[in-house]
């Protein structure tokens, strides 16, 4: 489908007045040129006929002044966009990359490259190890103000054992040295996690807290096999050896641990600051309206939490409260 877009209402009403008050003024014109008695009635009425006419001129000329104010706005904008742009004749280093010959710069101030908000290149070139054809630099309105780049890739690359997708843009935190660094991208097929494949775009991260370890999110359709569950809104923190050093999600399927049987949707995660949990042990809440079976036990209603250790031994129940999970159903805003 072919989207169009149609001017705004006061278009139409410019439109209309000025066609109605032009055809008017253009009738009464060559009545007066073909009817004598027309002329003898104007001169006659010389001052009346004369506001009349200037009236009629003025409000038809309503709609070209439209036309011609909007027609010099975009030649004005043309001109500015054009006095922006900048391309570059030879090799030329702009902010630390070097840039063949005919790259095309976009400029936040005309005349000055290293001011391009957006720079396209001819052919790839190298950017934080990476082969890019393009890059668009943001800055954030804090203060001190911080950049960063987003750069289009050339091809799928990898980042430190990483396979990421030239699809979208890869994004890079730019440093306290001024050098770009890698930030974030979306994986591209054929990535595992302790073996196990990752879904086509899962979103991969340094992490903040310690720059050794990476973060990882899906959030599609399609599960992710995370220690051992099949996963979906999987959020994963990965170790430098690629180990999985903890993890979130809901089940996608019914699940079984141990004794219990949890069903889809519930949530899984690794037991972090959890009263009573032991290195490795994991977290089950079943979500609002499940139950969880619990084989010769009462069923886990929703409200409460299971802490199990990795070969199913049931540690604790507790509630939500006290595993830290807050229930955002039960939230209310208000007296």
């Amino acid at each position: 489908m072919i989207s169009v877009l149609l001017p705004g209402g006061n278009h139409y009403i410019y439109l209309a007045i000025s066609l109605a008050c032009l055809s008017t003024l253009l009738t009464w014109i060559v009545w007066l040129a073909i009817a004598p008695m027309s002329r003898l009635w104007l001169l006659e009425r010389r001052w009346l006929s004369a506001g009349l006419m200037a009236g009629l001129a003025v409000v038809g000329g309503i709609y070209p002044y439209h036309l011609a104010t909007s027609w010099l706005a975009e030649q004005r904008a043309a001109r500015e966009a054009q006095a922006r742009r900048d391309v570059l004749h030879k090799e030329q280093t702009v902010a630390g990359v070097a840039m063949p010959a005919g790259t095309l710069l976009h400029l936040r101030q005309p005349g000055k490259p290293d001011t391009f908000a957006r720079a396209q290149f001819p052919q790839a070139v190298k950017v934080d190890g990476l082969q890019v054809r393009e890059i668009r630099r943001h800055v954030s309105a804090d203060t001190p103000a911080r950049e960063s780049w987003s750069v289009t890739l050339e091809a799928d690359q990898t980042v430190q054992g990483w396979l990421c997708t030239h699809r979208h843009p890869v994004d890079l935190a730019i440093g306290h040295d001024g050098k770009p660094r890698f930030a974030d991208c979306h994986l591209a097929e054929g990535n595992k996690l302790e073996g196990q494949p990752l879904p086509m775009g899962t979103w991969l991260a340094r992490s903040r807290d310690d720059p050794q370890n990476w973060l990882l999110s899906t959030d599609g359709s399609e599960a992710a096999k995370i220690a051992h569950f099949a996963l979906l809104k999987a959020d994963v923190v990965v170790g430098p050896q690629l180990r999985i050093v903890s993890f979130k999600g809901l089940l996608a399927r019914q699940t079984r641990l141990g004794e219990v049987s949890y069903p889809a949707g519930t949530r899984a995660a690794t037991a972090l600051n959890v009263p009573g949990a032991q290195p490795g042990d994991l977290l089950f809440t079943p979500p609002r309206g499940r139950t969880a079976h619990y084989k010769n036990h009462s069923d886990v209603q929703a409200g409460s939490s299971v802490l199990q250790a990795p070969d199913g031994t049931v540690r604790l129940m507790l509630d939500n409260r006290q595993a830290g999970i807050v229930d955002a159903a039960t939230i209310r805003i208000g007296p």
